[in-house]
């Protein structure tokens, strides 16, 4: 089961997260949510080891907005990404929900984990250039998929 957190204040209760995230194979989250449910005072890639063996999870992945994202799976390979300096943001929504689906594309078609994130911070960085969630215009998509096959 892939876990896509997206806590939204007062909409959530740490328990219940924390009993879903114990289900889970993999974990994504973004760093605020991370503070959230880990608030010590450990860096980034620490909580990502935490979560890891604490719920025993094939992999987390942690956003990290214009910072990238991180992640870590269950035989300690970890690897880091950053979006290209030159992006323009025009609309943040829809990115998350972006760098998941590919994240799961990944996962399914076994693709190396640095591969994985750079393919989805590639998308997500896409979608944030466009107003809204979604690109209606299919010429968006297939340059995706003719790069990644």
């Amino acid at each position: 089961m892939f876990f896509d957190v997206n806590l939204r204040a007062p909409w959530w209760d740490a328990d219940a997260v924390h009993q879903w995230m114990s289900a889970a194979d993999w974990l994504k989250l973004n760093d605020e949510e991370l503070a959230l449910l880990l608030p010590e005072e450990h860096a980034i890639d620490s909580k990502l080891r935490l979560l890891q063996q604490r719920y025993d999870l094939q992999g987390v992945v942690v956003t990290r907005g214009e910072h990238g994202a991180m992640a870590l799976t269950q035989t300690g390979e970890f690897a880091e990404v950053q979006p290209a300096a030159s992006i323009e943001v025009v609309d943040t929504v829809g990115a998350g929900d972006a760098f998941a689906a590919v994240v799961l594309l990944g996962i399914d078609r076994g693709w190396p984990l640095r591969l994985t994130l750079a393919r989805a911070q590639d998308f997500a960085s896409a979608i944030v250039g466009r107003r809204g969630a979604t690109v209606r215009d299919p010429e968006f998509y297939r340059q995706f998929r003719a790069a990644w096959g």
